[in-house]
This record gives structure tokens, sequence and C-alpha cells, in this order.
């Protein structure tokens, strides 16, 4: 017999950081809420994927109303000479919440295990290529690399480098890492401002 419980769970676990018995938590509180939580739920989830679209430049996913591009890549104000280059759209959110980076971005879609044989089905390299090529014609001068401190996130970073290797060379653009004041093992979404701040001043 179909257990629509385990079933449930199982794709729960499909999430970063959700294992078996937390998977099973989650449904077990989504089952103690009345119809009334449960409606609202599938209806969000419904929207979520109705109503959002990844940036066309960025690849940050952003609430579609009309605009082709998302708000960040949208402003004027934003400095076009630098371009950073994080994981996941939880990175960009946390560095953007601190207000100190003023620069462009763009979302890898994830990172790169070590033993990962083909990079580019993994995270948008292909695409970063391209934003990066294109940015350069209209004058930008910096790649700032901010993966998490941990080994896929230090192989990602590794990786991306000789990607863009030539790329960067030709056009005599730097190419740099956030400053190692964040400890090893730390994801960027989690990093504090004070932290941030200072990463990004020491970046090399």
């Amino acid at each position: 017999m179909h257990d629509p419980i385990h079933s449930l769970a199982q794709i729960f676990k499909k999430l970063p950081g959700i294992g078996e018995r937390q998977a099973h938590r989650i449904v077990y509180d989504i089952l103690a809420k009345d119809k009334n939580f449960t409606d609202s739920f599938i209806d969000q989830l419904k929207k979520i994927h109705d109503q959002t679209i990844p940036c066309p430049k960025c690849f940050r996913h952003f609430v579609f109303d009309n605009i082709e591009v998302c708000d960040i890549c949208n402003n004027p104000k934003i400095n076009p000479k630098t371009i950073l280059i994080v994981e996941r759209d939880t990175d960009l959110t946390a560095i953007a919440r601190t207000g100190i980076y003023k620069g462009l971005y763009f979302v890898l879609g994830g990172s790169v295990p070590i033993l990962a044989k083909e990079p580019e089905k993994i995270i948008r390299l292909n695409e970063l290529f391209n934003r990066v090529d294109a940015l350069i014609k209209n004058g930008l001068e910096e790649v700032i690399l901010a993966t998490s401190i941990t080994p896929a996130g230090e192989h990602t970073d590794e990786i991306i480098r000789t990607y863009l290797k030539n790329l960067i060379s030709q056009n005599k653009i730097a190419i740099k890492s956030l400053g190692r004041g964040i400890s090893t093992g730390t994801e960027i979404e989690y990093i504090d401002p004070e932290t941030f701040l200072g990463a990004l001043n020491n970046r090399g």
C-alpha cells in the first residue's frame, strides 16, 4: 500500500540539510496543522513556481512582474565594474542584506563536489563565461569569488578560475576570492556583516 507520509518525507529529504528524521518530523508537523494551513502551503508552493523566474543576467530567482530582470540587475546605482559570484540565491540574499557590496552578482546554482567530472552540468559555468564576457565590454574590472569555505566551495573556486583564465588574462581583469577571515566550513548564507566586510576588504 502506498504510504503518502513516507513519500512526502522523501521529497523533503531532497532539500539541503534535511535528513530522514527531519523530513518525517516536517511531515508530521504539517499533519498536525489544520486544513487552512495545508491549503495555504499548497497555494504558496504553486505561486512560487508560477510567479518567479530566474533572472536572465544573474540567475537569482525573483517575482516576475512584467520586467525582464531582477531589481538588483535593474538598479542603475549598481557598480558595473565588479561582479560577485555566489553558489546559491540564499548566499546572494545574505550578502545583499548587509548593504556592504554594491556591485553585480551571479548565482552558480550550487557547488561542485571534488570528485565530479562534468562541472558544467552542475553549475552555470557556460552562462558565467558569457555574462563576464558581456560585462567586460561594458567596463568590468573585477570578478569576486564568494564560494563557501568548504571542500566543495574551494573546489568550485578553482574550477571557475580555470574556466575563466584565458578570458580574464586576455582582458586584464582581476579575479579574487573573499579573504579567509571566514571560518573553515562556513557557508556564505550564514556570514555576518562584520565578517563579510573583513573578507571583502581582504580579498585576494
